[in-house]
């Protein structure tokens, strides 16, 4: 009897176990090696350890290589370390992202057991936790994984209030759409894309939640924002300006014919065994098996958040000035983790 009770749950345990061990080993053992952790999150973070915000680094132009307008919430938290370790140490710096993972974890765990069984959830965080790119990029030390993190802290709470309609799982949702935002710019899109969605659910699909709380969720995130939004105001633009590419219809009417490459390149990445494993092709059937669960408002919702991130997605592919090729080589995969 004892086996029975322990067996259903024993190669679930093991295989998010392993992930576990390995983000570990890669947050404690690696240095930043990768371009991005070093030349972009962790330089900004060293900045603001010796110099503050004050620094002039963020107007110099011949520093912008860094993309000096990029958010500076994980630059933040690896600021935070360094000053608790007593100096720059990479090592620490890198400790937060087995924190971010083990913390995720027990989040969606306790998330999705309020709707399933331990069994269930326990396969669903298997399935999930071990896809190769999600343990590739939690301990990489970049902005990607973090952001994960935070919408789904965003979607998951704002699914249980659309559910259950408590004004505290909103709240939560607008502070984690905030700390999106404050990840990377596409987390800025994303939390304007939930504010959107919710103002939509109240207008058009009768949830029947108070309008006052679509009011504070919305007041929420955009005061939340403000504080970055003036600071960053000022800070040149010197790469991909995504936001006034996609606001120049005559340029896309241009790029437009790229559509159906860039919608190919990535269905076809989702197929990819040793990206992905088989979560995508899991989720498909789940979704075909389990097509009645979308009958709830909830699940509605969330779908068409997430199926408005992708296609915001597949339109900055679209006007890129940068070729397909190079952009699905650098930065392909990070964007279907999103």
């Amino acid at each position: 009897a004892a086996r029975s009770r322990t067996g259903p749950f024993f190669f679930p345990a093991v295989a998010i176990t392993i992930p576990l061990v390995l983000v570990f080993c890669h947050s404690a053992l690696t240095p930043l090696y990768e371009w991005d952790a070093f030349a972009i999150w962790d330089l900004k973070a060293k900045v603001l350890y010796h110099e503050g915000l004050g620094s002039g680094y963020f107007r110099s132009l011949p520093l912008s290589y860094s993309h000096l307008d990029y958010p500076l919430l994980l630059p933040f938290l690896s600021c935070g370390l360094y000053a608790a370790a007593g100096g720059t140490c990479a090592v620490a710096a890198k400790a937060l992202c087995f924190i971010l993972f083990a913390a995720f974890f027990l989040f969606i765990y306790s998330s999705l057991r309020e709707i399933a069984g331990r069994h269930a959830v326990l396969l669903l965080a298997a399935a999930f936790f071990t896809v190769p790119e999600l343990v590739r990029w939690a301990g990489a030390g970049t902005a990607d994984f973090p952001l994960v993190v935070y919408m789904s802290c965003t979607l998951l709470p704002l699914a249980s209030y659309l559910r259950d309609g408590r004004p505290g799982d909103l709240a939560l949702a607008a502070v984690s759409a905030n700390f999106a935002a404050f990840t990377k710019n596409e987390g800025a899109a994303f939390a304007l894309i939930v504010v959107l969605a919710v103002m939509a659910i109240r207008l058009f699909a009768r949830s029947g939640r108070p309008m006052r709380h679509v009011i504070a969720f919305a007041a929420l995130v955009g005061l939340l924002m403000l504080p970055w939004i003036i600071f960053s105001s000022g800070i040149p633009k010197v790469h991909e300006n995504y936001g006034a590419r996609l606001l120049d219809l005559s340029a896309m009417a241009d790029r437009l014919p790229m559509l159906k490459d860039v919608m190919l390149v990535f269905g076809v990445n989702l197929l990819i065994p040793t990206k992905w494993g088989a979560f995508w092709v899991l989720a498909l059937v789940a979704a075909v098996l389990g097509r009645g669960c979308f009958m709830e408002a909830h699940v509605r919702a969330v779908c068409c958040i997430l199926a408005l991130q992708l296609c915001l997605y597949i339109l900055v592919f679209t006007v890129s000035p940068r070729p397909l090729e190079y952009l699905s080589m650098m930065t392909l995969d990070r964007v279907m983790m999103h």
